[in-house]
């Protein structure tokens, strides 16, 4: 069994739980936290070598805070990506489309969107 504990005010509850969740299939993960650390404790599963994993978890939790911080940086920019992506997808106001030689009323309703 290994005991390890990371100071709260430098990684998130988020980045904890996902750096933990990456070890679930070869360590059974109890987490536990006080006012200024989060403790995790990792007993590995039967066939599993221990060695290293204080340095393994390390490297995963700061993984995981990075994701988070570049998630943070770039949430602008993906935001502007999808929504010119969705923009051109946008459907006109039925009135606009004229009338079908059928009398259906679809007029424009069902063109590809490229071909307008």
């Amino acid at each position: 069994m290994k005991l390890l504990t990371f100071h709260r005010d430098l990684y998130s509850k988020a980045a904890m739980l996902k750096a933990a969740y990456h070890f679930t299939d070869r360590f059974y993960v109890y987490l536990d936290q006080d006012d200024t650390n989060y403790t995790i404790e990792l007993t590995a599963k039967p066939g599993v070598d221990e060695g290293g994993i204080e340095l393994e978890f390390s490297n995963e939790i700061l993984a995981q805070t990075t994701r988070e911080e570049i998630l943070r940086q770039t949430a602008n920019i993906r935001e502007l990506i999808l929504g010119r992506a969705f923009g051109s997808t946008i459907v006109e106001d039925v009135q606009e489309y004229e009338e079908e030689p059928d009398g259906s009323g679809h007029g424009k309703l069902f063109t590809d969107w490229y071909q307008t």
